[in-house]
């Protein structure tokens, strides 16, 4: 994690929170922000996406395509 992604984080979560209130789920960006975290490092040391997603799913014992969607979903 580099501090630009964790002020970014920080900065969605409030706007969330000023929009939502208690509808506000850390834990779930977090993970999305982490996950998202390890592709982009992957993608850096110069594998492909595919590679990267599939390194990662295999990590967190999923399917390629349940990390691609959490990454999409989380882009907001």
């Amino acid at each position: 994690m580099y501090a630009d992604q964790v002020l970014e984080f920080a900065l969605r979560a409030l706007e969330r929170f000023g929009e939502h209130g208690d509808h506000f789920r850390p834990d779930w960006d977090i993970n999305r922000m982490v996950v998202r975290g390890e592709v982009t490092g992957l993608r850096q040391s110069g594998l492909s996406f595919e590679a990267a997603v599939g390194a990662v799913a295999d990590d967190l014992g999923v399917d390629d395509r349940t990390v691609s969607r959490f990454i999409s979903h989380g882009k907001s």
